[in-house]
């Protein structure tokens, strides 16, 4: 049954720095978000940085970026896209993740029918792309913001920003979904054709959960659920090479939906869910809520997701517009929704962008 489209009970303004040299990228490309008290961190596509804006009188302003590669020695170094599909909030940490996918290269207009092929058929390899990390962040308790750290001391620990283990195109975990009987053969098929694509991470009591926007398998989405030690430089897996896999899988019936964004409640422990269509195309975008969260088993299939309520539904305005990308969850328990490929209604003068601000 198709749900009725809800709409925003209201909108707050995201205001950009007008001199940032991405700023039409920025506010128009928005691919995740995570608030933090009244902290809010948002990523966008094509970039390895993090955006930083602060709550005041009712909107979020004081726009200042992080570059990734002033916190890790990237593969690709800072101007190599990351791709960031997912950012996750545990004090004082905050994590981020690549999409950890592959890209097919896409026609343009122009292109004769030969060139365009031969576009079609090529695959391309983002090593940033295959990053998943957590930055310490320090607390300014003054102006109410917190600030990535490499470094942050407090109460006698010592915080450092890690990356997990991994090669130069790959990471501790995608070496090991490359044997795993639902996932490995999708590992070399590009995003948006229902490859492995992350899009969503959650960190909640020390375990770190990703969202899968592909593959969608038999209509069944996957999150991936793990904890993290460190080791060294670096994050490693929890029970690598024990009996059991380090990672546990959780199927949910979706209606065959992907997962782009995924949060968990820290009162209760419900787990929250932006999910749309795996493909490129446009599609109906809807929140969904798993009560309690996933059980703690090896493999765990979910058919009780409530749907919550339809963001958007594909196409209503124009294709490819307003695409539901981020869900944070605000002080008040409310959704905060951001767009990639805003309609034009939605900026705000020549740096802002309304965000949408649903009840749950």
């Amino acid at each position: 049954m198709k749900m009725k489209r809800r709409d925003p009970v209201r909108q707050v303004k995201l205001v950009f720095n007008k001199n940032h040299k991405k700023l039409e990228d920025v506010r128009g490309e928005l691919s995740t978000s995570v608030l933090a008290d009244r902290t809010l961190f948002l990523a966008y596509d094509e970039s390895s940085a993090i955006e930083r804006l602060l709550e005041q009188d009712g909107a979020f302003t004081k726009h200042k970026s992080f570059e990734l590669a002033e916190f890790f020695d990237l593969p690709d170094g800072g101007e190599g896209e990351m791709d960031i599909e997912g950012l996750a909030w545990e004090e004082p940490y905050l994590w981020f993740t690549g999409s950890m996918s592959l890209k097919r290269n896409t026609p343009e207009e122009g292109d004769d029918d030969a060139t365009g092929a031969e576009k079609l058929q090529t695959i391309g390899v983002d090593k940033n792309r295959f990053s998943l990390g957590r930055i310490p962040c320090q607390y300014d308790a003054k102006k109410g913001k917190w600030t990535p750290k490499k470094k942050v001391k407090s109460n006698g620990e010592v915080y450092r920003a890690m990356l997990l283990e991994g090669g130069s195109d790959s990471t501790v975990l995608t070496e090991l979904l490359s044997t795993d009987p639902h996932i490995s053969r999708f590992m070399n098929i590009p995003c948006k054709d229902n490859g492995f694509d992350i899009e969503g991470l959650a960190v909640f009591a020390g375990r770190i959960f990703i969202g899968l926007r592909g593959p969608v398998i038999g209509g069944w989405a996957i999150v991936l659920e793990f904890g993290v030690h460190e080791h060294g430089d670096f994050l490693h897996l929890d029970g690598r090479g024990h009996r059991d896999k380090p990672y546990r899988k959780h199927f949910l019936k979706l209606a065959g939906m992907g997962i782009r964004e995924i949060n968990v409640e820290n009162k209760t422990g419900d787990v929250l869910i932006l999910a749309g269509p795996t493909m490129d195309l446009d599609g109906t975008i809807s929140a969904w809520c798993i009560r309690g969260g996933f059980p703690k088993r090896e493999v765990s299939i979910c058919h009780e997701a409530e749907r919550l309520y339809d963001v958007t539904y594909g196409g209503q305005h124009a294709y490819g517009k307003d695409k539901a990308e981020g869900m944070a969850i605000m002080r008040d328990g409310m959704h905060l929704v951001v767009y990639d490929s805003p309609l034009p209604d939605r900026l705000v003068g020549k740096s802002g962008v309304w965000a949408d601000v649903f009840h749950p």
